[in-house]
């Protein structure tokens, strides 16, 4: 059988086999695109969906409301499944006990927004799990009486008609990931700056809190001369650096911008000098390879480089460059370690393969939601590898949680505790 026949029986009869034991209930409503066709078998038709995002969610959704109800004695978590179809905006419910020929006939089956947001109060849930986009989900909150929704893939949360806390967002961006790492920066200056005072016993001095921050370090902004989309995305994401920066009153007089539009940035000074330094490395893989090449003699104890993600990714090819100097990032969800064995094997049982970006999406989700049961309003939740953070916003909470990893030639890779991690995948 199938994975995609296996789960069509799943979406059938989850909830029937939950409802017949004898335990309390907590219902929640997974809806999403699932792009479900008709398909040919031996025993007749049956629905396949198509979309993989949906499904991924879904299979890493489900994994972990077996793995939590399982841990539960007392209380179970009830899935009710439903499909959205955007291009109707309809809420399609697939009842136990009916074919395909009584569903398409019956229209009561096929929800608008009002008429899905009144089923859902019906089935006693507190939350809906989807749908994916900003849209849709701006529709079903102004919607929203007795159940909030939580958001997977949107990472704003949109305006509604009134201000209820009704939506959260699963997911934080890479925006997030760079105002987190502009904080760092200017913590870890004044952190370095005292240290150093502290050393020579110049606070005992008299010292002021200018003359700290003026040991601070340099900051070297690249930007980037690649195609204009390019630039208006690693524009953004340095606007967010400086908005993090900025609010752990990090001094702009220490950032110097190089354009690498300009022939002549090859040539600057600081990299032959000893001065400490930070590189802000935001830039196409191209531009990442030339200023390495460039500031490969550079001394490596005086310099530090601060990358994107998506740098992390690139510099694959180039490592014995990179690994001379030390080096920082931030990212939304956490590397794999042997702590996700659990839900890696729990996700396999399921799907039988290793789980994906949209599996672990959805299996944090699910512990996301368990966490916060009904409470408003929500708190931290870590999951196995996404941190929800909650930042309140004008209808409900948007996530900005990220994590911070670094590497040091001789300690290799640490997490934000200082734990040495084994690998990144």
């Amino acid at each position: 059988m199938g994975m995609k026949r296996a789960w069509l029986i799943a979406w059938i009869c989850l909830p029937a086999m939950l409802q017949g034991q004898a335990l309390s209930q907590r219902p929640w409503v997974i809806a999403l695109p699932f792009e479900t066709g008709l398909s040919d078998s031996a025993s007749g038709h049956s629905y396949e969906a198509s979309h993989s995002i949906s499904m991924g969610f879904y299979q890493g959704f489900r994994a972990a409301v077996e793995s939590l109800n399982a841990s539960n004695d007392s209380e179970q978590i009830q899935l009710h499944i439903v499909e959205y179809r955007r291009n109707e905006n309809r809420y399609w419910i697939h009842p136990s006990g009916m074919d395909h020929d009584s569903i398409m006939a019956a229209d009561n089956w096929h929800l608008t927004p009002a008429q899905f947001a009144q089923w859902v109060n019906e089935q006693g849930a507190q939350w809906v799990i989807g749908p994916l986009h900003s849209q849709s989900v701006s529709e079903l909150a102004n919607q929203a009486k007795g159940f909030r929704v939580l958001s997977p893939l949107s990472k704003h949360v949109v305006e509604t008609a009134d201000s209820s806390e009704v939506v959260l967002t699963a997911s934080a961006s890479d925006l997030d990931a760079m105002e987190h790492l502009g904080a760092i920066v200017a913590i870890d200056q004044v952190e370095m700056a005292y240290g150093d005072f502290l050393q020579k016993d110049s606070l005992a001095s008299g010292d002021s809190i200018a003359q700290v921050v003026q040991s601070n370090k340099k900051i070297v902004v690249f930007q980037s001369a690649d195609n204009p989309h390019f630039r208006l995305k690693a524009d953004a994401r340095f606007q967010a650096f400086m908005q993090g920066y900025d609010t752990w009153a990090g001094d702009s007089s220490f950032i110097t911008l190089v354009s690498l539009a300009d022939t002549l940035w090859k040539h600057h000074t600081l990299w032959e000098d000893s001065s400490q330094v930070s590189l802000l490395l935001d830039v196409s893989a191209t531009e990442l390879f030339s200023i390495l090449k460039v500031i490969k003699n550079r001394n490596p104890l005086a310099t530090q480089l601060l990358l994107h993600q998506d740098a992390v990714n690139r510099t694959v090819s180039m490592p014995s460059v990179l690994l001379r100097f030390p080096f920082t990032w931030v990212q939304t969800t956490a590397l794999p370690d042997a702590s996700h064995s659990q839900a890696i094997d729990a996700m396999w049982s399921l799907t039988g393969h290793e789980p994906g970006r949209w599996e672990w999406l959805g299996y944090d989700s699910a512990f996301l939601l368990n966490a916060l049961h009904d409470e408003s309003p929500p708190h931290a939740v870590q999951g196995p590898r996404r941190l929800f953070i909650p930042e309140r916003v004008v209808q409900g909470y948007r996530n900005h949680g990220t994590y911070r990893y670094s590497f040091h030639p001789d300690h290799g890779f640490t997490n934000d505790h200082g734990q040495p991690i084994q690998s990144i995948q």
